[in-house]
């Protein structure tokens, strides 16, 4: 989606976390932290609300053999989560929806 095509609130959050892996404060090693404590068994959903361009998820799915959820209300960002996950082989495990989470 380009990004002329996005709200206004939507295009200014898509330039500000444009440099982000995560779009929170989170370091690579927090991250990695918080992974090695949900550990999920194999087989599992991992849900990711607002997950952005879903590197968290992706991270996931890449290190457990579970299957991942991301929803994001902004198109742009479930766009870039797409091509990260075709780009790491990961597409067939996850689903990526945009939409906002309470309708």
């Amino acid at each position: 989606m380009r990004p002329a095509a996005l709200s206004d609130r939507h295009r200014f959050t898509t330039i500000a976390h444009a440099t982000h892996r995560f779009l929170s404060p989170l370091s690579h090693a927090r991250a990695r932290a918080l992974a090695d404590g949900l550990a999920p068994a194999a087989g599992a959903r991992v849900l990711d609300v607002g997950c952005g361009p879903a590197a968290f998820l992706l991270d996931m799915v890449e290190r457990y053999p579970v299957r991942g959820i991301g929803i994001d209300h902004n198109a742009a960002f479930i766009e870039l989560a797409r091509a990260a996950a075709q780009r790491r082989g990961l597409l067939d495990r996850v689903a990526l929806t945009c939409k906002p989470l309470l309708e």
